[in-house]
């Protein structure tokens, strides 16, 4: 099920095996209506409108296509916990009486957790801000690496520790400095590591006032999940241009 919201409004498209359509709630702040429109199958579109309750509850009458003039289901959603509702349905015949046709159950709210596209790749960028920061210590760039890491840069020979990692970028301020921005292509979750597919696209201003070289590289990096979150454990950059 896939969920659009706005301020005022919620889509829900739902492609389940038994049920495969959409719901559409919008609110009128103004009169404190819920108006529903829905629409499942072939010839299942329903149409109604009710009220939300301060606690979130909300109550609607809805009727629907090809069920007989003037009846209407009457749906209930009753909150548990904030990660658990009730929802309760029964059908009514045109005069007010229920017919005893009923449905209804639990419902549970997954979390996105861990494997969230949302989660994981903000949580990404920020390590990959601090990469191309040029205000922040060497040290704070090495404290979103693990410690077995793996460093491959283009014509540098592989690292594998902090110490020479830190090696690493002290040389390259040696001789200047990059503005360049780590950009995310691709990002594929596994359970216990994440890869992604990158680029960087930069300028090199040498310290010895020659102009400035723009640079674009590729990247492969993979995270690693540590009880502080991600860090990137292996990363190995390409030159090609072709990104």
């Amino acid at each position: 099920m896939q969920v659009l919201n706005t301020d005022n409004s919620i889509l829900q498209a739902i492609e389940a095996s038994s049920a495969r359509g959409h719901i559409l709630w919008t609110y009128n702040r103004k009169k404190e209506e819920v108006h529903h429109t829905s629409s499942f199958y072939p010839s299942r579109s329903g149409i109604g409108k009710g009220n939300v309750k301060e606690n979130g509850d909300v109550s609607l009458k809805i009727s629907f296509e090809g069920e007989p003039e003037g009846t209407y289901r009457l749906y209930d959603y009753k909150w548990i916990s904030d990660k658990e509702y009730e929802l309760s349905s029964y059908q009514y015949d045109s005069s007010d009486n229920q017919t005893g046709s009923y449905y209804g159950g639990n419902f549970v709210r997954i979390d996105k957790g861990k494997d969230s596209y949302e989660n994981y790749e903000e949580e990404i960028k920020s390590i990959l801000k601090i990469q191309d920061d040029n205000e922040v210590s060497i040290k704070t760039k090495l404290d979103v690496w693990v410690d077995d890491l793996v460093h491959m840069a283009p014509n540098n020979d592989v690292v594998n520790t902090k110490s020479d990692l830190s090696e690493y970028l002290n040389k390259q301020n040696e001789f200047g400095y990059a503005d360049m921005e780590h950009q995310v292509v691709e990002i594929f979750p596994y359970e216990e590591i994440i890869l992604m597919r990158g680029k960087v696209v930069g300028k090199f201003y040498p310290k010895n006032g020659d102009s400035p070289i723009d640079f674009k590289t590729k990247n492969l990096f993979v995270f690693r999940r540590t009880e502080e979150g991600l860090k990137i454990w292996k990363v190995i950059y390409n030159m090609s241009p072709n990104i």
